[in-house]
């Protein structure tokens, strides 16, 4: 499905990912994963959405040009509060975007607002914020934002010069941000489900327990995607497709939540079309990253409908202690969702 929004499009990267994965492998793997949480968890909260990683690169997508520079300088601060050595190139631009639905959680979006917010982070002066004219003029009436100019950048494929400005803000001017929770969301099913136990009462004195047994004994599904490989070395890539398997085969006998096939998980990351046949409610997502025969395993269960994460955990130790590491992570995942979904 493919529709015209006008977003705002964010873009960061690395500055000098390249050599510094060439002088100390190991540091700039873990700085990448650091990155990736950073961005999953910040983006999420201002409104956003990560929408590709490619290498060091996130392009994320926002509804208005103030949630995207928030998330910006947000990315930036958390960098400054951890004294973390990573720098960040951002460039934000707003307008106009082509965005096509691909599935589950897959999105793409294309056209000249993602092109020219591309051009904009590649050209940036060094790191901070920084942004097209367009969306300094969404940013003016906001005294606590201040807006220096560059000056005029030629931006590959671009016909006309384009004008940057950097984006700074005050000290603790940055909105405070709600952490949305577990509790949160179970509060919300159970107000849903409170509304259909209500109807299904009603229904139940009439036809009796033929109806109830229909409402009642329909687990939650849950889809555990593919996990995602992040090393330098491919032929350990198999890691990611072997510890998926076993979290197939740990979580089949459990009576009370139904899991989509790797079949039909493999095509939620490609087809909207699976989900008119098969509604899920949940799915798992998560990462085996190798760095220095040290590896983490992560894993994250995600409510479908909200985007919400709901559990999210690692597990860290040397590669010759990755059956172990596995044991555990699957041990404690198999009693999140036994207990919780």
């Amino acid at each position: 499905m493919q529709e015209h929004q006008l977003s705002a499009i964010l873009f960061t990267d690395i500055i000098g990912y390249s050599s510094q994965m060439a002088s100390n492998e190991a540091s700039t793997l873990a700085a990448l994963k650091r990155n990736k949480d950073n961005h999953q968890r910040i983006i999420s909260q201002y409104h956003g959405k990560v929408i590709d990683v490619i290498g060091d690169g996130h392009l994320c997508l926002f509804s208005s040009s103030l949630d995207a520079v928030y998330a910006g300088l947000a990315l930036q601060n958390q960098l400054q509060t951890s004294q973390d050595s990573t720098q960040l190139r951002i460039g934000v631009h707003v307008g106009d975007t082509v965005i096509e639905r691909q599935g589950l959680r897959g999105v793409r979006v294309v056209g000249d607002t993602v092109n020219i917010a591309s051009r904009i982070e590649s050209n940036a002066p060094g790191p901070g914020v920084w942004v097209s004219a367009r969306v300094a003029g969404d940013l003016r009436n906001h005294s606590y934002l201040s807006l220096q100019s560059a000056g005029q950048f030629e931006l590959k494929n671009i016909p006309e010069p384009m004008e940057i400005f950097e984006v700074t803000a005050e000290q603790n001017a940055l909105p405070r941000v709600e952490r949305r929770t577990h509790f949160t969301y179970r509060q919300q099913h159970i107000s849903r489900t409170s509304v259909f136990v209500g109807a299904t009462l009603a229904l139940l004195l009439a036809v009796g327990g033929f109806v109830a047994s229909l409402v009642f004994d329909d687990p939650e599904t849950l889809a555990i995607l593919p996990l995602e490989y992040i090393g330098a070395d491919p032929d350990y890539q198999h890691l990611a497709s072997a510890f998926w398997a076993r979290l197939q085969s740990h979580l089949a006998p459990i009576t009370s939540v139904k899991l989509a096939s790797q079949a039909n998980a493999r095509r939620l990351t490609d087809t909207s079309e699976f989900l008119g046949h098969e509604e899920v409610d949940f799915f798992m997502e998560g990462t085996v990253l190798l760095a220095d025969d040290r590896v983490t395993l992560e894993v994250r269960v995600v409510e479908a409908d909200d985007d919400v994460t709901l559990y999210s955990q690692q597990w860290q130790g040397s590669l010759d202690q990755l059956d172990g590491l596995e044991q555990t992570a699957l041990d404690e995942i198999t009693d999140y969702v036994v207990t919780e979904l």
